[in-house]
């Protein structure tokens, strides 16, 4: 069996893909989860999303901004993937006001601004469950 914690010798780290539209949040939110042993892909759109989901490498964790600018936002980012990748695990994030409910199955949202302890917790945890 693969272990894919990422923290051992020799152990393969986990995947997370990172969608999000500011570039500055999604190159720092990667930066700590590379120094967290993780193996990052990052997107800008739900659309780079949707095509590397597809692709070759396997994804452990999706973890999405809620607001991507055009097109698809994260919540039907993170609800396609739900339905047509099984074992993804999901982990949201939004600055804006929590106004609009999460549906449940997407677990609770990353507020930002957020602390580098708690975005790494908050993956560890998302890919525990």
């Amino acid at each position: 069996m693969e272990n894919r914690g990422g923290s051992e010798f020799g152990a393969v780290p986990q995947i997370i893909l990172i969608v999000e539209d500011e570039a500055l949040v999604r190159v720092d939110a990667a930066e700590y989860l590379r120094d967290g042993g993780f193996c990052v892909h990052e997107a800008t759109t739900a659309s780079e999303a949707m095509d590397a989901l597809q692709s070759e490498f396997a994804v452990d964790l999706l973890f999405t901004d809620i607001n991507l600018g055009r097109g698809m936002n994260g919540i039907e980012l993170a609800l396609w993937a739900l339905a047509n990748l099984p074992g993804v695990k999901i982990l949201v994030t939004t600055g804006d006001t929590l106004k609009n409910v999460l549906p449940g199955v997407l677990g609770k949202i990353l507020p930002k601004p957020y602390a580098v302890s708690d975005l790494l917790r908050r993956v560890k945890h998302a890919l525990a469950t």
